[in-house]
């Protein structure tokens, strides 16, 4: 079984002849926190973008939990637990932190488990 929570390798995205991202490898393993900085245009939201889903990558591999997610739409990302959550953008600001959390987990077949994770 994989140990990491992430695995990027070798990641490509393009806009159009355009490659905003190029060869990006990033490991993230459970527990850890990481984050992604960068000037603007530097390629860190096309990396979010396509680690949802919501880009096709032109090259690499993105796994998550040890199977390729990169191949599919995004509500099966999401369902298979891997969530983007913007912040800085006033989105959903009436909710609390728990009830935004619970949000998050809406799609959640196993709403048990969802329930276990939360706590």
């Amino acid at each position: 079984m994989n140990e990491h929570i992430l695995d990027i390798a070798g990641l490509a995205v393009n806009y159009g002849h355009i490659r905003a991202v190029h060869k990006l490898d990033l490991t993230i393993q459970p527990g850890e926190i990481v984050a992604l900085i960068g000037a603007n245009g530097a390629g860190k939201t096309t990396t979010l973008l396509a680690v949802s889903g919501l880009l096709q990558p032109s090259a690499g591999t993105i796994l998550f939990e040890g199977k390729g997610v990169g191949h599919l739409r995004p509500q099966e990302i999401v369902q298979r637990g891997l969530i983007q959550v913007p912040e800085g953008r006033a989105i959903l600001t009436t909710l609390t932190v728990l009830e935004n959390l619970e949000l998050g987990a809406y799609s959640r077949r196993n709403r048990r488990e969802a329930a276990r994770d939360l706590e």
